[in-house]
């Protein structure tokens, strides 16, 4: 079942073409593994940011996601009436940056 957080970003890459994975799972050398609810493409790190709403999920591989070149935000669940909204959207993606790929 789809989050709250994972239905806003398939709405905003819907309505302003950006790129999203939902879910994500990143695997690292070691064999373990995390699961973002959203990786966004082309914007924060060369490899997107990974957006969770639960910072425990990347805590405590979170030099190891940026060494990856990924970067990461924890974002609250929005509430139902804010998934088609995309109020805030333009500031959160100024503030990663659209990267280079």
């Amino acid at each position: 079942m789809m989050t709250a957080l994972q239905r806003y970003w398939l709405s905003m890459a819907d309505k302003h073409d950006l790129k999203v994975d939902v879910p994500y799972n990143l695997q690292f050398a070691d064999g373990i593994s995390i699961t973002a609810e959203v990786r966004l493409q082309g914007y924060g790190a060369v490899n997107g940011m990974l957006i969770v709403s639960n910072y425990s999920v990347v805590e405590s591989r979170s030099d190891d996601i940026v060494r990856m070149g990924y970067g990461y935000s924890c974002l609250s669940q929005p509430y139902e009436e804010e998934i088609d909204s995309d109020e805030g959207l333009q500031e959160i993606l100024n503030d990663w940056g659209k990267n280079q790929t």
